[in-house]
């Protein structure tokens, strides 16, 4: 039974990425029209572009059954946390040049899209985790409840 589901919209990338989409265009058309041999360039960034756009337009979180389900916009890449591997989850607030997407930060693997606000989960390990959110005491609370916590 899911007890949390949230889509968080990566606004600032889909800004970024769609005017650089955009200004390519722009520049792959002129360069057409005035007959330039590289017009094919700017098409193939901006196709680029556009992919990594729909992959990365926003972040899927979801608690089911024991586990967190994350997947960015078209489902991939995605990743399934075990939450009985998990001793300890709480609310932070992540340093702005860990940046969005997902990196390997000090306090290990980020999954962000968006904004400065996560959830850190501690494993039984040692080891930590970070997934960005904009509801991030919503989040905490339903990890919290499925860790029986």
């Amino acid at each position: 039974m899911t007890t949390y589901k949230h889509t968080q919209s990566g606004t600032p990338t889909i800004t970024v990425i769609g005017g650089g989409v955009a200004l390519l265009a722009i520049v792959a058309v002129y360069m057409y029209q005035t007959g330039h041999e590289a017009a094919w360039a700017p098409t193939a960034v901006a196709a680029i572009l556009t992919v990594t756009l729909l992959i990365f337009h926003s972040l899927n979180v979801e608690v089911c059954d024991g586990e967190l389900h994350l997947h960015y916009g078209i489902g991939f890449p995605s990743k399934t946390i075990d939450l009985s591997e998990v001793a300890k989850v709480e609310s932070v607030r992540n340093r702005w040049w860990y940046g969005w997407g997902i990196r390997y930060t000090p306090r290990g693997w980020l999954f962000n899209i968006s904004g400065l606000d996560a959830i850190e989960l501690t494993f039984h390990s040692g080891r930590t985790m970070r997934i960005g959110t904009d509801e991030p005491e919503a989040l905490c609370k339903a990890v919290r409840r499925e860790l029986g916590q």
